[in-house]
Formats: structure tokens, C-alpha cells, sequence
């Protein structure tokens, strides 16, 4: 009987596309991290970060939750130089601008306040704004395409930003 070596390569590569590999890390992710700074913060032209002269800084991690839920911590670790107004999960890519699509803190709407100028915040959030789903925002946070941003008085676009970074399963 002849045989080929065609056959055992394809299905070595069959099996290989069949299975998740490392680039899909993310596929499965129920938690996620952001570093939060002003050079990250692109969203303008010119970019808002050119005219930016602080040091704030900050930390955001959120983690799934029942009910179609967020857990969240916010930790701005930098102080602020005028008062955090609000804070949000958007959806886009690094540097481009998006809709809020979860409010973590603010005014209005039941949120608790933002720290005044420094501290941490956490608590759970559904998905009110934007009329998206869950499962939309969800699957924008596993492919980078979501980020936390904190606004301040000054820079009411935006101060400081962070993409949303998925954590391994």
C-alpha cells in the first residue's frame, strides 16, 4: 500500500487549527486589566495627551460577574490636578475615540462619586449606556477593543486611558 506524506500533514494542520492556540488567550478571558495614563489619552486632534501636564495615573481591573455584571476596581494613583468628574468603560482601539458603554463613577444615575483626586473605588456595574449588550461589550474587552477612561474638570474629554487588556483564563 502506498501512502502519503500529504495525508499525516493535513491532519496534523487540522488539528492545529481545531485548537485554541496561544494568540487566543483571550477567547475565554473573565478578567481584565487597564494601566491608565495621560499618553495614552489620543483621542483628539491634536492628541489630547500633547496638551496633558500632569502625572495622574491609574489602574483599572474588572472581572465578570452574575447577571450580566462587571466587578471593578479603579485606583488612580497619581493625583489628579482639579476633580474627577467621571469614569467609563468605551469601546474602540487604542487611540480612537468611542461611545461610553458602562459608567463606573460620577454624578447622576445612581453612581457613587468618582475619588475626588486620588484613591480607589470598586462595586459592579451593568451595561446601561449605548444600548449595548453584555455580550457585545464582553466580546470588545476580549479583543482589545475597549478601554477605561477617567475625566477630569480640566480635560473633560478625557485625562487619563488605559486599553483594556484581557488576562489569561
Amino acid at each position: 500500500m502506498r501512502t502519503s506524506v500529504f495525508e499525516p500533514v493535513l491532519a496534523v494542520a487540522l488539528v492545529g487549527l481545531a485548537c485554541k492556540g496561544p494568540d487566543d488567550v483571550s477567547a475565554g478571558a473573565t478578567s481584565f486589566h487597564a494601566t491608565l495614563t495621560t499618553g495614552a489619552e489620543a483621542t483628539v486632534t491634536p492628541p489630547i495627551a500633547d496638551t496633558i501636564s500632569t502625572n495622574a495615573a491609574g489602574t483599572a481591573t474588572f472581572t465578570v460577574a452574575p447577571g450580566d455584571s462587571v466587578d471593578f476596581t479603579l485606583t488612580i494613583s497619581s493625583a489628579f490636578p482639579d476633580s474627577i468628574l467621571f469614569a467609563h468603560i468605551h469601546l474602540g482601539a487604542a487611540g480612537v475615540a468611542g461611545g461610553v458603554r458602562l459608567n463606573l463613577c460620577g454624578t447622576g444615575g445612581g453612581l457613587p462619586l468618582c475619588p475626588a483626586h486620588s484613591g480607589t473605588l470598586s462595586g459592579r456595574r451593568t451595561v446601561v449606556a449605548g444600548g449595548i449588550t453584555f455580550a457585545a461589550l464582553l466580546a470588545a474587552m476580549r479583543s482589545f477593543g475597549a478601554y477605561a477612561n477617567v475625566h477630569g474638570s480640566t480635560h473633560g474629554g478625557g485625562e487619563i486611558r488605559g486599553q483594556i487588556i484581557p488576562d489569561a483564563p
